[in-house]
């Protein structure tokens, strides 16, 4: 991880809401991305839903 992206994760980013994708590109199959360095997966359920 860059020291940037730790500096940020140690005043508390990381309890944050921040947007990671456009609504768009989140449909039913999992989507994987990196933000801030950790990696996380994002999909829709049955109902839409994020």
């Amino acid at each position: 991880m860059t020291t940037t992206v730790q500096n940020y994760l140690d005043k508390g980013l990381r309890g944050l809401w921040y947007p990671v994708l456009a609504s768009w590109e989140v449909q039913s199959a999992p989507v994987g991305i990196t933000r801030l360095g950790e990696q996380i997966v994002v999909w829709r359920n049955k109902d839409g839903q994020v």
